[in-house]
This record gives structure tokens, sequence and C-alpha cells, in this order.
């Protein structure tokens, strides 16, 4: 079974607007999806020298073959057809948890072009996270 996210960004307002009973309804539409969480994330910015905080709204999916592009591409096409906004145009990810968090695809939300993936470098994670359960599907 493989298990992945699909995470945007939705800390400013404007990054991603949407209501609760279209993300009930969205998440409906796809088998896959087993949990919606809001994640946030508190870290301390050495260049600003202060505490800051990002928001997610992300999807954890699981089944026996990963989401393809053109799957991705529906998923996020079915996003903004169920009500959802990003004024910012924020990158939306499709990242496998099994392969050490892994990004698959990356797009623009509003745009829907695709991305560059750069380079990670994994550095000592200091940051501390909270998440919220938005929506739990019941296991059979």
């Amino acid at each position: 079974m493989n298990t992945y996210k699909i995470t945007i960004e939705c800390t400013s307002l404007l990054d991603l607007i949407y209501k609760d009973e279209s993300l009930i309804k969205l998440i409906t539409k796809f088998d896959y999806i087993q949990k919606a969480v809001r994640l946030y994330k508190h870290y301390f910015n050495e260049s600003t020298n202060e505490t800051e905080k990002k928001e997610s709204l992300e999807f954890i999916c699981e089944c026996a073959n990963i989401i393809n592009e053109a799957q991705f591409k529906n998923f996020i096409e079915t996003m903004r057809a169920s009500e959802f906004y990003s004024f910012n145009n924020k990158p939306i990810y499709l990242i496998k948890i099994n392969n050490n968090y892994e990004i698959i695809y990356k797009y623009n939300f509003e745009s829907l072009t695709k991305r560059t993936i750069e380079e990670r470098f994994k550095l000592k994670n200091k940051s501390t996270y909270h998440t919220q359960i938005l929506y739990e599907r019941l296991k059979k």
C-alpha cells in the first residue's frame, strides 16, 4: 500500500479559500483520500530572528498504486470546481510518504502549470507541529 499526501499552503487568507462543506464534498469524490488535516508549523527563522508560522491543508492518501500525473491534475481541477480558490496561485504538491517524503509532482493551483521540483537539503528539524483533523474516512 502506497501512502502519500497532497498538500497546499494556506497560511494567508489569499493562499487558499474554501468552505467546510466543499471540503467534505471533494473528499467523497476520491476513494484514495483517507484523511484531511490542517497542519500548523512553527519554526524559528534565523534570517529575521523571529518565530514564524505556516499552515497547510493536507490530504493523506492510500492506494495500491500512487496516482499518476493526469489523475493529480484532475484532482486539482476538481478542487477548483468545488469552490477552492488560491488568489496567490500557491503550489500544490503530491508527496510520497513511503519514500522519505519525495515530491512527485508540483503544480501551481490556479494556473495548473507544472513547476520545477528543486533539490531539497536535509536539515535538522527544529519545528513544532500541530494538526487539526478536518475529515477522517471510516475504516471498513
